[in-house]
């Protein structure tokens, strides 16, 4: 069992005050989500139980509980006779919006059946998958790969029937769910789903998606689908298309402070969704690869996107796209209360994870949270030019290595630095590091940005020539405060 403190488990608790407001607590939930059947239920149901996982109390995780019961409890009253939202299948009219909010109800099922085994749920996710999952693959084929119209924030379906389906502004949200039919199949062991699942990997990874202007979020938790069902499978083929899918969102997708585009080739704002996904993406290619740079990557992510997207009441909302054309990052949206701010708290659930992890006999150290597993306790004191680690093993960690930024000058009395972990050998007395950062630059998107570890640096105005770090709209006082400030490169 992991434990995190600090600036980490502030923001869960408030996060999680937010999610207790009565529109993601039964019976108000389920009068949400407009055009979007299954999505805001089901991405709540998904953040109570990342939120249960991530929380140690035990008062407050049969709180959790408790909202859950309720909303499980209710789902006969508002799903449809094959147990999922929205109308039954048509393969004429399929609805894409439908299964990219189903998806999240099917994750938000396997989360809660992974905490508590409820053989309700289990029976619930084999009906869905009998009925309505294993039906898609002809559907998935001919996915039209057509211009859409823009949508705005929330997206919306588009009038005519292209192909048999009805699209999405959302330009291929349909391959969201890719996430949740593999984790479906990952909880079930339908095999089933095995003929789908392959179907809409072969689509997916056929779709240009600079070109077509896809939905960066949709993409990504595409792309973690698709890694998912390379753990179950260990098909190398599905690794090479999930790193070349972070690839393209590293070169195409992202913005300079590690946040993302909407649409690849439309930075027109950021989602928090997606640097959710993006985050937990390249989290899960380190534990599979073991490559520094999707470490780098996530720190990075962490400090300059995720911490600028949470706002002080605990949601989520949307930024400016920082990009070779524009040079201030303010607030665009206080809070994305239907999607944003339920994702934001599995991205908690997964940080506490990947805080601390066990890689082929080898312990990591990987993000500087105040924590504590099985093997060590780490806590972190933070200070304007780099941080203070102190790192005490519980017992003998035969090897240790401790993420370090780039352009970083340690002090340590052991441990050897290289390839950007510092590593121990046979640790056993507690450990005291000092990171002093370097500032330099690096160029990126035909931008010269400016770095202190991995920190971005921006300025509070234009004609200044003090840079500090990315502002972090958690610790602002209020909502006016958010959507006053301005940052530029």
């Amino acid at each position: 069992m992991k434990k995190v403190y600090g600036q980490l488990k502030n923001r869960i608790r408030k996060n999680r005050e937010r999610l207790s407001a009565p529109e993601y607590c039964a019976p108000q939930i389920f009068l949400e989500g407009g055009d979007w059947p299954g999505d805001w239920q089901g991405r709540t149901i998904l953040a109570l139980a990342s939120l249960y996982r991530a929380e140690d109390g035990e008062r407050e995780k049969q709180n959790i509980l408790h909202q859950l019961d309720d909303i499980l409890d209710s789902l006969d009253e508002h799903t449809n006779e094959d147990g999922y939202f929205g109308e039954l299948f048509d393969e004429n009219s399929v609805n894409e919006q439908q299964l990219s909010g189903n998806s999240w109800f099917l994750r938000g099922l396997c989360a809660v059946y992974e905490i508590v085994g409820r053989e309700e749920v289990l029976a619930r996710l084999n009906r869905i998958s009998e009925r309505y999952l294993t039906k898609l693959a002809p559907s998935y084929l001919r996915y039209p790969t057509v211009k859409r119209e823009e949508g705005d924030v929330g997206g919306h379906l588009q009038k005519i029937v292209t192909e048999g389906w009805r699209l999405s502004s959302d330009v291929g949200c349909a391959f969201i769910l890719l996430d949740g039919i593999t984790h479906t199949y990952e909880i079930t062991g339908n095999k089933a789903l095995l003929p789908v699942i392959r179907a809409m990997i072969s689509k997916f990874s056929q779709i240009d998606y600079v070109r077509y202007n896809c939905q960066t979020h949709a993409t990504l938790s595409g792309s973690r689908g698709v890694l998912r069902f390379y753990r179950l499978t260990g098909e190398q083929e599905l690794l090479d298309l999930a790193k070349r899918n972070f690839e393209l969102y590293f070169n195409y997708g992202m913005t300079l402070n590690y946040a993302n585009f909407n649409w690849f080739g439309k930075p027109y704002w950021t989602e928090t969704c997606a640097v959710v996904d993006s985050l937990i993406f390249a989290m899960q290619l380190f534990e599979i690869t073991g490559e520094r740079r999707y470490i780098e990557f996530a720190n990075r992510c962490y400090l300059n996107a995720l911490r600028v997207s949470q706002r002080p009441n605990g949601g989520a909302g949307c930024e400016t796209c920082l990009n070779e054309k524009n040079d201030c990052l303010h607030s665009y949206i206080y809070e994305a209360f239907f999607c944003c701010t339920m994702r934001i708290a599995e991205c908690f659930y997964e940080l506490c994870e990947y805080g601390i992890i066990k890689r082929n006999g080898t312990s990591y150290v990987l993000l500087p949270f105040e924590m504590e597993s099985e093997e060590l306790s780490l806590s972190v004191t933070e200070h304007n030019e780099g941080r203070i680690l102190d790192i005490k093993p519980h017992h003998r960690i035969s090897h240790l290595c401790i993420y370090v930024p780039s352009h970083c000058k340690v002090r340590c009395s052991a441990g050897e630095l290289k390839n950007g972990m510092l590593e121990f050998e046979n640790i056993e007395e507690e450990v005291h590091i000092e990171e002093r950062f370097t500032a330099f630059s690096e160029r990126r998107q035909n931008r010269t940005v400016h770095m202190l570890g991995d920190y971005l640096l921006l300025k509070r105005d234009r004609s200044d020539q003090n840079c500090a770090f990315v502002a972090d709209t958690f610790t602002v006082p209020d909502q006016a405060s958010v959507e006053a400030l301005k940052q530029y490169i």
